[in-house]
């Protein structure tokens, strides 16, 4: 996630609410495909994964709700969903059943740039213009920052 620039990011609390939700969505697969096999999570739906696992009680009440069993998710799973084509499987389902790319960037760059346009109506120019100047200002930071410059934001 570092390379994702997530622990930099201006909408930390956007990115993780999109993670969460992806996440769920991908336990949904599992219930509404249980013949399936095993699907390979990405990364960000890794992360928020492996962190729901830290909590076991809430975790195993969660994922049978919402997956309609407890799945015992471990490392072993996740190789074996990897040599089985279990990313492809769910990269074809999730789109099937969500209607949305099972992958997309969630840099921060990217993140930062869907938030800011979430959070103003379109419609309305002058909104639509500073959303865009907060996120060049926002590239601006990390460029510098890559750089080795010490910038104030």
């Amino acid at each position: 996630m570092s390379q994702a620039g997530w622990l930099r990011s201006p909408h930390p609390a956007f990115t993780l609410a999109r993670a969460i939700a992806r996440y769920r969505q991908f336990l949904q697969l599992r219930k509404l495909h249980p013949n399936s096999g095993e699907l390979l999570p990405t990364s960000a739906i890794e992360l928020v994964w492996r962190t729901h696992q830290c909590s076991p009680v809430r975790y195993a009440v969660s994922t049978t709700e919402i997956a309609g069993r407890f799945i015992n998710y471990d490392d072993g799973m996740a190789k074996y969903a990897a040599v089985t084509g279990g990313f492809a499987k769910a990269e074809k389902l999730y789109k099937q059943e969500f209607g949305q790319d099972y992958d997309p960037c969630m840099c921060w760059s990217c993140e930062a740039e869907l938030a800011e346009r979430q959070a103003v109506d379109s419609n309305e120019d002058e909104n639509l213009r500073r959303a865009e100047a907060k996120v060049e200002r926002a590239l601006e930071v990390e460029k510098a920052r890559k750089a080795g410059k010490v910038v104030r934001a």
